[in-house]
């Protein structure tokens, strides 16, 4: 054999795999055809002849291949093989007597080859691959050729070999040429690289720079802000379109001009000169300021203001943003108003009041000049109130108030802290005899008529006075002092003043006494009961009436619940008070149903103290089972705010007592914070809508869409609704139009005794409807 054939593999001494190309980079050749030699081999083929191959006409072809040939049979048993295959092997006579992979036990790819073999026996494809092959003569880097090939019955392989080492001794050649060429070329860019990369970080950065300088332009121009750039002078250099319309200066107006000509003169000198100072010490300021536009309106701002600095890191601009907040100060000032001023009068409330009293009494403490405070109270205007209705009632206290304001001072303050009373703070004043003196102004002008509507009506009024230092140290003491004087100038018959007094202490004996009489109203029956007819909208009949207690004390005016009622439920009286109410109430029912007047409903009042403190559903128990009134006639009323107070036990208590087959009744709704998810978890009957919403029903829209709205929902739960404080036959019309179920007022009647309800029920019973 040629001693450059590629079989002497005596110059190849590399055996490691590695230093070979990867096996996926097959040597670009072209393959054999073996389409020939596979017809020669099945037409001469018989099982008979398989070890004669090499007399026949194929045998020869085969073995005048240059290359290795092998034939296997089905279990990889060679039955053929040429003299090229046999140099492969270390014993070439007995090449036929092994299997064809003991050729290439010492290759790492035999596994492979042996399963590229079993598939083309068992498949029939044919089957190339390359790979390293280590025989007994050396390392080669061979293609096989597996060929299925049918042998008699029987199938087997025709295998070829061809040496491809000096294709891939090239390649490889080639492949170290490119690396070597490879690690020039990255030497050589390595410099021009850096180069580069230096020279487009300076142009991205221009870039940015660029980018950001039209960007902040177009930011600058879009913006909703007013912006306003100045130099170091603080003239203006430049605006935005933002500036423009919010201030109606144009660009060309302002340019190389000061900012102060658009100042309000709502600021002192100190203000701006405070502003520049921290604007420079710290770079920056923020705050509200008040300008003036082109027109001459006035507008709030919020500004901020800063330093632009250059890169050496000194001031070079000044730049202010603004936004127009002149609405949101306007509400800030409605919203202020609403929680600092009473919305009838207009007079400051209790809290303005007490801020009022308070930095009073820090001004006379630094000035030694002395403070007082006025506490008055309206005599008599609950009786309007009750007679003439709430809008007599509303015309009155504004009516009171704008003559309460002209007698004092710009200086003093006067407040309306609820219902009918007032306080005065008067600071700097001579002496008591100008308090005296402002006392007795004050009743004679709030003595004189009240001219509201046709009527004219009078009231008086009663002042208690507290001087600061000597007859309080802070705002509460000064305030219950005089509060106290001012129940001092009732007791002594009211419409006239009473200035405190240590000795005096009016209002612990006011109550111990209201307390003691209490106690003895109770012992000694001095509690009546009044009751107000609820009136059925549909048929005009009286359909119950509401009890209302009322005490007489012998020798001395009656005494109002409002003054008694908050009292006993402080003391814990009112459950004695609930008791007799609820025992008085159940009694005059029997009466008046031996009288021949039955089925008549009574609704009676329950604290939110007795829904506490005591098992109020046994005590109703007993009244009922006492009495033996049915319990369908006995309608028990629960404030909403003290359901919403007493949520839980509430809701336990009202199911026992609506178990026993007394109605429910939420009074005054609308008043509290309602809660329509709680409302239908109560076992209720009625809804009582608050006289509140009532009174104006007919003139004010709000009321009229709360009243619809809880008459829309307590139907919806199938409830009864009754309208408290029914004053007008308007009134009336719109809540018959509307569904109203129930009304009771003084349309129809005062709460009246029970011999005249009793009289009043019986001719509505013996009268027709439209009598």
């Amino acid at each position: 054999m040629d001693k450059n054939n590629s079989w002497d593999t005596e110059q190849f001494v590399e055996d490691d795999e590695s230093n070979w190309l990867d096996e996926d980079l097959s040597v670009e050749t072209e393959s054999i055809d073996l389409s020939d030699m596979i017809q020669a081999l099945e037409e001469e083929a018989s099982t008979e002849r398989l070890q004669q191959f090499h007399t026949t006409a194929f045998g020869k072809l085969l073995e005048a291949l240059p290359i290795p040939a092998f034939l296997i049979d089905g279990d990889g048993w060679i039955a053929l093989a040429n003299q090229a295959g046999k140099r492969i092997s270390s014993n070439p006579e007995e090449v036929s007597e092994n299997q064809f992979h003991v050729l290439f036990q010492r290759s790492k790819t035999a596994e492979r080859f042996r399963a590229l073999f079993e598939e083309v026996v068992q498949t029939g494809n044919t089957q190339v691959a390359e790979g390293l092959l280590s025989t007994e003569r050396g390392n080669i880097w061979g293609r096989l050729h597996m060929r299925s090939v049918k042998i008699g019955d029987q199938r087997g392989v025709l295998l070829l070999v061809e040496d491809l080492t000096p294709q891939k001794r090239q390649l490889l050649l080639k492949r170290k040429q490119e690396e070597i060429l490879e690690q020039g070329v990255k030497a050589r860019t390595a410099e021009l690289e850096r180069i580069n990369k230096l020279l487009k970080k300076e142009i991205r950065n221009r870039r940015m720079t660029e980018a950001k300088l039209r960007l902040s332009s177009k930011i600058i121009k879009s913006s909703n802000e007013a912006i306003m750039i100045t130099d170091l002078q603080g003239n203006i250099v430049d605006v935005n379109p933002a500036f423009t319309q919010m201030t109606g200066y144009s660009r060309g107006e302002v340019l190389g001009k000061n900012p102060r000509i658009m100042k309000s003169d709502r600021h002192p000198p100190d203000f701006f000169r405070n502003m520049w100072q921290k604007l420079i010490e710290n770079g920056q300021w923020h705050g509200e300021v008040w300008d003036r536009r082109k027109s001459g309106e006035l507008f709030a701002k919020l500004l901020s203001l800063s330093t632009v600095r250059n890169g050496f890191g000194r001031p070079e601009f000044y730049v202010g943003i603004f936004s127009d907040i002149t609405k949101i100060k306007e509400t800030e000032q409605r919203l202020e108003r609403l929680a600092h001023y009473d919305p009838l009068t207009s007079l400051p409330n209790r809290v303005l009041f007490r801020d009022r009293l308070k930095q009073a009494l820090i001004r006379s403490e630094r000035t030694g000049m002395s403070t007082a405070v006025m506490f008055l109270d309206l005599d008599r205007f609950k009786n309007i109130n009750d007679t003439m209705g709430h809008p007599a009632g509303d015309e009155l206290l504004v009516e009171a108030a704008r003559r309460l304001q002209a007698c004092v001072r710009r200086s003093d303050t006067v407040a309306r802290i609820g219902g009918d009373e007032f306080i005065l703070v008067l600071s700097d004043f001579a002496d008591v005899r100008s308090l005296a003196f402002l006392g007795r102004k004050i009743i004679s002008q709030l003595s004189a008529p009240f001219a509201l509507g046709e009527r004219e009506v009078f009231i008086t009024c009663s002042i208690g006075i507290a001087v600061y230092p000597t007859d309080g140290q802070d705002v509460d003491g000064l305030l219950q002092n005089a509060d106290t004087a001012m129940y001092h100038a009732k007791e002594r018959g009211k419409g006239r003043f009473q200035f405190f007094s240590e000795d005096m202490n009016v209002r612990a004996i006011d109550r111990l006494e209201l307390e003691t009489s209490l106690r003895v109203a109770l012992q000694n029956d001095e509690f009546v009961l009044h009751y107000q007819p609820q009136i059925d909208l549909t048929t005009g009949r009286i359909s119950g009436a509401e009890a209302l207690i009322r005490w007489k004390r012998p020798h001395s005016d009656p005494v109002f619940p409002d003054r008694f009622i908050p009292l006993a439920e402080e003391t814990g009286l009112i459950n004695e008070i609930g008791d007799w109410v609820l025992s008085e109430a159940c009694r005059q029912m029997l009466n008046w149903q031996r009288m021949g007047m039955d089925g008549i409903r009574v609704a009676v009042n329950m604290s939110g103290r007795q829904l506490k403190d005591t098992d109020v559903v046994e005590s109703v128990h007993r009244v009922l089972e006492e009495s033996g009134l049915n319990p369908d006639l006995l309608e028990l009323e629960i404030t909403e705010s003290t359901l919403m107070h007493e949520r839980d036990e509430a809701v336990n208590v009202l199911h026992r007592l609506k178990d026993m087959g007394v109605g429910i009744s939420i009074d005054d709704f609308g008043t509290g914070y309602s809660s329509l998810s709680y409302l239908k978890r109560l076992p209720i009957d009625r809804l009582k809508i608050d006289r509140s919403f009532i009174k104006d029903v007919t003139s004010d829209l709000d009321d009229e869409a709360i009243v619809k709205a809880v008459m829309a929902v307590a139907h919806s739960l199938n409830l009864k609704v009754v309208a408290e404080g029914v004053e007008t036959q308007e009134i009336l019309e719109f809540l018959k139009y509307h569904h109203c179920d129930e009304a009771q007022g003084y349309l129809f009647s005062r709460p009246v005794p029970p011999e005249q309800f009793a009289h009043m029920l019986w001719k509505d019973r013996n009268s027709n409807p439209g009598d």
